[in-house]
């Protein structure tokens, strides 16, 4: 889950200023080990900052918190009118 909330993080144009502030202290090292540091750090760095900072942007906020660990699971859907099943449901 952290490569991805990183990825998303590394998405968005609000975070650059962060992503900046975190890549600054790290400018003596080579590009490769910046980049492994950006991949298991930065999502937690910038979890913190937003907490110990104490900003209040929601969209943020909603980024700091990362992807949600909870998945909805469907047995059937819907497409151009025609209702498709899993195969468990069909099994069931």
């Amino acid at each position: 889950m952290k490569i991805a909330h990183t990825y998303i993080l590394m998405n968005c144009p609000e975070i650059l200023p962060f992503y900046n502030e975190f890549r600054a202290p790290l400018s003596a090292f080579p590009d490769d080990a910046i980049d492994a540091m950006v991949d298991s750090d930065f999502a937690l760095w910038y979890q913190q900052q937003i907490k110990y900072r104490g900003i209040n942007d929601p969209l943020l906020v909603s980024l700091s918190w990362g992807p949600s660990s909870y998945a909805k699971v469907w047995h059937s859907y819907v497409i151009n009118g025609y209702t498709y099943h899993t195969v468990e449901y069909g099994e069931g």
